[in-house]
């Protein structure tokens, strides 16, 4: 009886141990899927897009709390990545591109000097 129940208890030690380890694994690749979500997130939140409507918004308004836990900040990113392509579909690059150009152009200085007959330019951005 006392061999059986030694046996018992080995291998109920084994079982603790496998479950041990896998309990430990599962923690490392919640902490890989943790770290990758935040990656995620931080670089949806740098995201800025600026519609027809010339208005310059952040796709994100709000900070999330370091203490969300990763599931509900994978949601907030689908809905930020949702609100980004609802923004993107009155987005048009050619006429942006004018915009950007237009700004560079009323935003950029020339001075120009003569000196000993040769005229200099100096162009700040």
């Amino acid at each position: 009886m006392v061999q059986t129940k030694q046996a018992d208890l080995c291998k109920l030690r084994e079982e603790l141990s496998l479950q041990h380890s896998t309990l430990t694994q599962l923690e490392a690749r919640l902490t890989r899927v943790s770290i990758s979500v935040e990656h995620v997130y931080a670089k949806l939140s740098l995201v800025r897009v600026i519609s027809k409507r010339d208005r310059a918004k952040m796709a994100l308004g709000v900070h999330t709390p370091i203490e969300t836990n990763p599931e509900e900040l994978l949601k907030i990113c689908l809905n930020i990545k949702n609100q980004l392509l609802i923004d993107l579909e009155d987005y048009d690059l050619q006429d942006e591109r004018i915009k950007y150009e237009e700004d560079l152009v009323s935003q950029t200085k020339i001075y120009t000097r003569r000196h000993h007959g040769c005229i200099y330019q100096l162009i700040i951005l």
